[in-house]
């Protein structure tokens, strides 16, 4: 019901209208929303020990409840000529353009994710408005005064929780596809649901106060409970979000979860009352049991034979067309719901607010109005009836059939069940990837891919199942298949950031550099604290020896790594290696002191690591580094810190290659000969019992050393400790 008694009316109430609608106990449980508090709490995954059990309790809430609420308005608008006639725009033209959306939507997948997200959006302002319009009608009908101030205090307080959810809905990109993001940047987005939230507390205590101090609050107590549902509904979230105690809540759980349960409840509560006094005063042939009938029969026949008919005649999903026929029925009924509840409508107000004398004076009226019209559309015959009670059947039979489905696929490990399930509708992209993962978890790896494919050829638009059979296909290393299946994905989903990056290292695979960078490109600016985007662009400009392109990735990559928790970051080695390579790209950019500067910055990493073969290998690189540079006194004195440390780390391959290449410096700095083929003779006994290109190149260095100093020779042999010794004293 769209803010059903949002006008105010210029006669006063009399005092004698009764407050309660069917008696206060009703009335303040469903009417008011006050088992709101329990059915969230008792909804709640967090809470709940048995959620598979609540879950098929609420959908079978839906027959009795969720689909009646929306019959209620089509028995409203369409029960008689009247009606019809009066609201022929709603009833007439809006179905037949609706009709031809819901084509569309089935075929177009942007018609779907639009309606769908009009659908979200509109939903909570449709719980609103009602929410609002009985405010209202409890205060009237409790002779309650309201002035246009406190009026607009109140409307201004529900109007805010409102807000506060768009807020929180379009705030943010979107990632599934069939709903749209406005994108309103974070920043504005919390600001905007703060400043709501001290406005639903401002003018929501302004008016409330005002009234109670006029009324009292025993008087109130109706209007306060349904203010009070509404913080549940809408403001409790939107604080737990500002605060940062939960950090996400899904648009669809507004519309489809337990909230869509307790206003039905509270939209038949209201609906059925009226159309129990309209009857009565028309006719006086009022029953609930055969008007609640034709609500949940006439339920059924709005939202149940439309996509299992569609999924059988057209193979087409049925959990999609699902969701059409979901949507359009809400816009339909949003819109139709919006014009047929207005206290402007005399009828409305007379049944509803005003007193029984009031009442009396306008039966006249009413019968007048109804004369002629009491027949509704399929007649009173009696092969009418039975053509009534045949369709009835088999609606309930096909919405036994539905309810069975639902059962099946709870059960979502019971193979047996799921396959049932499948027999039932063949076409449910939902069954078939609960087959899925079934499977994979039995580890049989082609019948779980196939069944992930035979789910995307329904219904491709599924994130989730997407993202599921790229990872089996990574996992699984048949690399070609999921770079095909990547290249696929873009055309039904936007690719969040890992799968953006996923899909740029495929891509090197293949050799397809270049869509590797914009691939990962794409991830940064989705998400530009992901690090390890950052170095794996920053490693691909190395490769090709782009180096003033990789610093500023790499440099990217370490002011994140600084923002991070010390869980979150990389490993010592990781980043020191990372480091090392930004020093290299400053080297080859002549760029001297930035070079020394992260070299030095890999050494001080290394030494908090307490790694002695990492800190071994930074003082040979920072070593390196100042030879490059001509500082080989400082360069010396790397090698000689680290060649102590390759002694302890007892690594015969690592301590050959520095003591090799110590030689060298030593004869670049015009150390003498004796030492440097000490050290090339340390480097070759470290590798004799091994062959390769290592040890070659340090038998051949050695050789031309000894023709020089040939006399020599088994004097340093000899003695090759002192000489060692003395090559790692030597001051620089």
């Amino acid at each position: 019901m769209s803010q059903p008694f949002n006008n105010s009316s210029s006669s006063s109430n009399p005092s004698s209208s009764s407050t309660w609608v069917y008696n206060p106990a009703i009335d303040l449980i469903i009417g008011c929303g006050a088992w709101s508090a329990p059915l969230l709490i008792l909804a709640s995954p967090f809470i709940s020990s048995k959620p598979q059990t609540l879950a098929m309790i609420f959908y079978l809430l839906s027959l009795v409840c969720n689909y009646p609420h929306y019959m209620a308005t089509i028995y409203r608008a369409y029960g008689t000529k009247e009606d019809f006639s009066k609201y022929k725009f709603f009833t007439l033209y809006l179905t037949i353009v609706l009709i031809v959306l819901g084509i569309f939507a089935h075929w177009w997948h942007q018609v779907l994710a639009i309606i769908f997200t009009v659908f979200l959006t509109w939903s909570p302002w449709h719980y609103m408005g009602q929410n609002f319009g009985l405010f209202m009608m409890f205060t009237r009908r409790s002779a309650v005064t309201i002035n246009k101030i406190d009026r607009t205090a109140i409307y201004l307080a529900f109007l805010a929780s409102y807000l506060m959810l768009f807020f929180g809905f379009h705030t943010g990109t979107s990632t599934d596809p069939y709903v749209l993001s406005l994108g309103i940047p974070e920043v504005i987005g919390k600001s905007a649901r703060t400043t709501l939230l001290a406005m639903f507390l401002l003018t929501g205590s302004y008016g409330l106060f005002s009234l109670i101090r006029q009324a009292g609050l025993r008087t109130m107590l109706a209007p306060l409970v349904i203010f009070s549902t509404e913080f549940l509904w809408f403001v409790l979230p939107t604080l737990l979000q500002v605060t940062n105690q939960i950090n996400y809540i899904p648009q669809a759980r507004y519309s489809t979860g337990v909230l869509a349960i307790m206003h039905s409840a509270q939209y038949l509560w209201i609906t059925s009352y009226y159309t129990q006094r309209e009857a009565r005063v028309t006719t006086n042939n009022w029953k609930h049991l055969p008007y609640l009938i034709t609500l949940v029969i006439g339920g059924i026949a709005l939202f149940v034979p439309g996509p299992w008919l569609i999924s059988h005649l057209f193979s087409y999903d049925f959990s999609t067309s699902f969701l059409v026929f979901t949507a359009l029925i809400n816009i339909h009924h949003f819109l139709l719901d919006g014009a047929i509840w207005k206290l402007r409508d005399n009828r409305i107000a007379d049944l509803l607010i005003n007193s029984q004398e009031k009442l009396s004076e306008s039966i006249s009226k009413l019968g007048e109005v109804f004369s002629g019209t009491g027949d509704r559309i399929m007649g009173s015959t009696l092969s009418a009836r039975l053509v009534r009670i045949a369709i009835s059947i088999v609606l309930l039979v096909l919405a036994s059939i539905d309810q069975t489905r639902f059962f099946l696929l709870l059960n979502d490990t019971n193979l047996s069940y799921l396959t049932y399930a499948e027999k039932l509708n063949p076409n449910d992209a939902i069954v078939k990837t609960r087959l899925a993962l079934v499977k994979a978890n039995s580890n049989n790896l082609e019948e779980t891919i196939n069944a992930f494919k035979s789910a995307l050829t329904l219904n491709p638009y599924d994130l989730e199942n997407q993202t599921r059979l790229a990872q089996i296909l990574v996992e699984n290393q048949r690399f070609g298949e999921a770079y095909e299946h990547y290249k696929k994905m873009v055309d039904y989903i936007s690719l969040d950031a890992n799968a953006w990056l996923n899909f740029g290292i495929l891509a090197t695979q293949f050799n397809h550099e270049d869509e590797a960078y914009s691939y990962w490109q794409k991830a940064i600016e989705l998400d530009s604290k992901q690090s390890i985007t950052h170095i794996y662009l920053a490693d691909s400009y190395f490769r090709k020896t782009e180096y003033s392109k990789a610093i500023g990735y790499y440099e990217s990559f370490l002011a994140l790594v600084v923002e991070q928790s010390i869980e979150e970051r990389p490993t010592p080695k990781e980043l020191i290696l990372v480091v090392l390579k930004l020093s290299e790209c400053y080297v080859q950019t002549n760029s001297p002191e930035r070079a020394i500067k992260y070299a030095e910055q890999a050494l001080s990493i290394a030494e908090t690591s307490e790694d002695k073969a990492l800190n071994s290998f930074a003082l040979i690189k920072l070593a390196e580094l100042m030879s490059t540079f001509g500082d080989l006194n400082k360069a010396i004195l790397g090698y000689q810190k680290a060649l102590k440390l390759d002694a302890e780390i007892q690594d015969n391959k690592i301590a050959a290659i520095d003591w090799f290449n110590y030689g060298k410096l030593l004869v670049k700095a015009n150390a003498s000969e004796l030492l440097v083929l000490a050290c090339f003779l340390k480097a070759e006994s470290l590798l004799k019992d091994t062959q390769g290109e290592e040890l070659a190149e340090i038998s051949k260095t050695r050789e031309i050393v000894e023709k020089n100093i040939a006399i020599e020779k088994t004097k340093v042999q000899e003695d090759l400790d002192t000489y060692l010794n003395r090559a790692l004293s030597l001051k620089p």
